[in-house]
């Protein structure tokens, strides 16, 4: 009788976790993705295998502690929304091919991280955290930066910690045969790091008044064409590709208005600029339904609609893709 009761009790909490969140109903996710869509301005066509990757969330009430009730992760093209791309990475372990025991002793600690597919190459640029220890002694790259390029059946492995040069950028990205961060690059074509030597050898920057989400974000509010349209938004995420800046601009509205749980949606922005002109070239808005979106990435989409790391081809590659 009394395993009865308890079995009861059970079955009666689970269905309290999945109809409940505290006081209130869980959400259920919607079917879709709604929204709406215009293209403002269109002088020149944003690239079709350009897209913006993000993690939708549902709306909150507006606490601090709150988690959303739901989420999906999407791409963002200027031919619509889709939530069924897939965009997994490997862990560091896995990537690297090492065991339980080497991957402790070795690295154990990974905070920073970024995972870079290509056509032709793979990179897993991450830093070992400098507490990183095994059996109370660091492990062997604790404080590393380490960058990992797999290239067929070859790894390499490249410590690039410390770099000395009076010349270092904000870009983290590859163009052509080079993968640039902030003190140097690493050459794809002989799998070594180098600091910067000169500023010839640095990447192309944006202007002064684009480089930077906060800096970008100013500009376009303040921009005679556009600034009405994105003021008082936020710049979500922005890359540089030749003389071409593309840019998300969205309101953030995380939250719903008031107590009766009506949401008034998220509005998002498009945009690409020509950094010699200053001119916007293409500006398409989005409005979202039940979602807001964060930590808008650029990926390029093959036509098999796999998502690759976005590039530059360098002067021994013309053209783009």
């Amino acid at each position: 009788m009394k395993r009865t009761v308890c079995l009861l009790l059970l079955t009666a909490c689970l269905l309290s976790v999945l109809c409940f969140n505290g006081c209130g109903f869980i959400y259920r996710k919607p079917k879709e993705i709604t929204y709406t869509s215009e293209i403002i301005i269109n002088e020149e066509a944003m690239p079709d295998w350009l897209v913006w990757y993000s993690e939708l969330k549902a709306p909150t009430q507006g606490k601090m502690l709150e988690t959303s009730k739901y989420e999906t992760t999407a791409v963002i093209s200027s031919d619509g929304i889709y939530e069924d791309i897939l965009n997994s990475e490997p862990t560091v372990q896995d990537f690297l091919g090492m065991t339980d025991e080497e991957y402790s002793a070795d690295i154990s600690w990974v905070g920073f991280r970024r995972y870079l597919r290509y056509e032709d190459t793979t990179l897993y640029h991450f830093h070992v955290d400098s507490r990183a220890s095994h059996n109370g002694q660091p492990t062997t790259y604790a404080g590393q930066f380490l960058l990992a390029e797999k290239c067929g059946n070859e790894l390499y492995l490249t410590d690039v910690t410390g770099f000395q040069s009076k010349y270092s950028t904000d870009y983290t990205g590859r163009i052509g045969s080079r993968y640039y961060f902030g003190k140097g690059y690493y050459d794809l074509t002989t799998h070594e790091a180098k600091p910067y030597g000169s500023r010839d050898e640095l990447p192309p920057m944006p202007p002064k008044e684009m480089d930077g989400e906060t800096r970008l974000g100013e500009f376009l509010e303040e921009h005679e064409t556009v600034g009405t349209y994105l003021k008082g938004l936020s710049c979500m995420g922005f890359r540089l590709m030749g003389n071409r800046l593309y840019a998300v601009m969205a309101t953030e509205n995380m939250h719903f208005q008031d107590e009766i749980e009506d949401y008034a949606g998220e509005d998002l922005y498009l945009v690409t600029i020509d950094i010699e002109t200053k001119r916007v070239l293409y500006l398409q808005k989005y409005h979202l339904d039940d979602y807001h979106g964060r930590e808008y990435t650029l990926y390029r989409m093959t036509d098999d609609r796999e998502l690759l790391a976005p590039m530059e081809k360098g002067p021994d590659q013309p053209g783009t893709p």
